[in-house]
């Protein structure tokens, strides 16, 4: 008996086709997604660091890992106009420390980061420098609990006031340092004017707390 057709084609021609469709589709979707999983990751296999989960890391190992990946890396310092630094001699300078044996004793460690693609770029500071200022920022904040600088500041106001003829703080402008000396003084470092003379440097430093602050020390120079 013959088989039975539609439009033109035995049935059982047309679903075999249909079946080879079905596997050509599912053998290149599946080819396709393989490949993006592979290329779409952002870990830096040779460190096991994920791209943007690197603060805190050694920009060295960081270096090595993203250029053996491909990437193109950038550096920048973390300071004022490059450190000083033009933005070619910050890069070999860099790179000349990864080298020094020196290295270890103090090393870059990246402290933020951005990309563009495979390009990167990597703030970085002296890791004891890091280490230190975090330091600082625990004591600051724990202080100011305690003892408001802005209470403390006004303290050594008053206290200039009521010793020295025309004395002025040059409020943020004339802020040369603040920062809390231990866990019960802050240090503040002003240019003032006092006893007919301008652009004087005060130094105080105020203990106590926010009700009652109260100035330990006090020079101007």
């Amino acid at each position: 008996m013959a088989n039975k057709t539609e439009h033109g084609l035995p049935v059982y021609k047309k679903w075999c086709f249909w079946v080879i469709i079905a596997i050509v589709f599912i053998g290149i979707f599946g080819a396709s997604a393989s490949k993006k999983q592979e290329g779409g990751s952002d870990s830096v296999q040779g460190s096991n660091i994920e791209i943007g989960d690197y603060i805190g890391k050694d920009a060295k190992e960081v270096y090595e890992s993203l250029t053996n990946n491909g990437y193109e890396v950038k550096f920048v310092f973390a300071r004022p106009n490059n450190g000083g630094f033009s933005e070619d001699g910050f890069q070999q300078y860099v790179i000349e420390c990864f080298e020094s044996e020196s290295y270890a004793e103090m090393p870059f460690i990246v402290t933020d980061d951005s990309r563009n693609g495979k390009k990167i770029t990597l703030t970085i500071e002296y890791s004891l420098t890091v280490e230190s200022n975090k330091a600082q920022e625990a004591r600051d904040a724990a202080l100011e609990a305690k003892l408001g600088i802005v209470e403390s500041m006004t303290a050594c106001q008053q206290y200039g006031k009521a010793n020295y003829s025309g004395f002025n703080m040059h409020s943020v402008a004339g802020k040369i340092a603040e920062y809390a000396k231990d866990d019960n003084t802050w240090f503040l470092k002003y240019k003032v004017d006092a006893n007919g003379y301008e652009n004087l440097t005060m130094e105080c430093s105020v203990t106590g707390t926010t009700a009652s602050p109260v100035v330990e020390s006090f020079v101007v120079y």
